[in-house]
């Protein structure tokens, strides 16, 4: 929380606007709390999660 009030600060300080600051905070929150799904609920390792091989349909030629 603290980090988000500072993030604004900053913003605030370069100029940018209020509608700005919000939409910046949004993204970047969006992009770690991502980041941090992506790194915890990812996907797996190890044998038993290798893709499976393809899918070969049988000839319907008789």
């Amino acid at each position: 929380m603290r980090w988000g009030e500072t993030l604004l600060g900053v913003l605030s300080e370069a100029g940018i606007g209020p509608q700005e600051r919000i939409i910046a905070l949004r993204a970047l929150l969006a992009y770690v709390i991502g980041a941090v799904q992506q790194e915890h609920l990812g996907a797996l390792s190890g044998a038993g999660t290798r893709p499976s091989p393809p899918y070969r349909r049988k000839s319907s030629r008789t």
